[in-house]
């Protein structure tokens, strides 16, 4: 499987040092807001475990699969698209194909990281879609809900090569300050979906303790049995990222449903350099 460019769907103005309570942050005259300066370089690894459902419903086996590390990085602070000014551009890429890059555009304020365009040169979004006859995903959707190192959830398909794609209305990754209970509507369009703050736990990564807020995502009349937790550090940025999905159907080359699995990907930071 191939995750990077594609939650990551993921994450990624000024860097901030430390994370301290779960409240407002001040540092100087602004909030500390998600670390997008100029050349910061994460590196993730992402493994699946895949459970097999037999009859009865227990678990008959178990595999793993680990795909290729992705590279998220900032090449630019000041960008500029239409009527966006000071947007902050990221280039993201798969380590070992480094010459198929995303490049995606955030506004990082002292109120909002807010998602504003995307460029892939074999891709758009796709997102889940709702199945009317159950609420399973098939292994097939589950893979496409998002392996981007970055905060939104859902990954390139075809589209024109070299175009930019904007959202109808720029998605709102996180809003500040952080404080745990925090909710707030990421998007409207195509369908309607929250984030929340859950907690603020220590997450382990290279050898080390952060501190993260846990955000989770509300899917408002989606149930799909998925779920999924990003672990922020405001130091640091996306430090874990959690897809868990119970019960994704498996289907053979005729349609026919031969099964059923749970799906927990997670996509741990090995490497940051700023």
């Amino acid at each position: 499987m191939k995750y990077l460019s594609f939650f990551f769907i993921c994450l990624v103005g000024i860097y901030f040092t430390g994370c301290k309570d779960s409240g407002t942050q001040v540092q100087g005259s602004g909030f500390i807001t998600y670390p997008t300066g100029l050349n910061n370089e994460w590196e993730y690894q992402t493994v699946t475990a895949i459970s097999y459902y037999n009859k009865s419903g227990g678990i008959d086996s178990a595999t793993y699969d680990n795909s290729d590390n992705s590279i998220i990085r900032v090449i630019k602070t000041d960008d500029s698209l239409k009527n966006y000014k000071g947007l902050v551009k990221f280039a993201s890429y798969e380590k070992l194909s480094s010459n198929n890059i995303t490049y995606s555009w955030y506004q990082n304020s002292d109120t909002s990281f807010l998602s504003i365009a995307y460029l892939n040169p074999s891709g758009g979004t796709i997102e889940p879609k709702r199945n009317l006859n159950n609420h399973y995903l098939t292994v097939a959707e589950f893979k496409k809900i998002n392996y981007l190192i970055l905060p939104e959830i859902g990954i390139p398909e075809k589209t024109l090569l070299d175009s930019i794609q904007y959202y109808d209305t720029p998605r709102k990754v996180l809003a500040y300050p952080l404080s745990v209970g925090h909710t707030w509507v990421e998007l409207y369009t195509p369908f309607y979906r929250e984030r929340y703050i859950n907690n603020y736990v220590a997450v382990s990564a290279i050898n080390q303790q952060f501190d993260c807020y846990e955000v989770k995502i509300n899917w408002s009349g989606y149930n799909y049995n998925t779920e999924f937790n990003d672990y922020v550090s405001l130091s640091s940025g996306l430090i874990k990222r959690e897809i868990i999905s119970d019960s994704v159907m498996f289907i053979n080359e005729y349609g026919d449903i031969t099964g059923f699995g749970k799906f927990h990907t997670t996509s741990t930071l090995v490497r940051k350099n700023f």
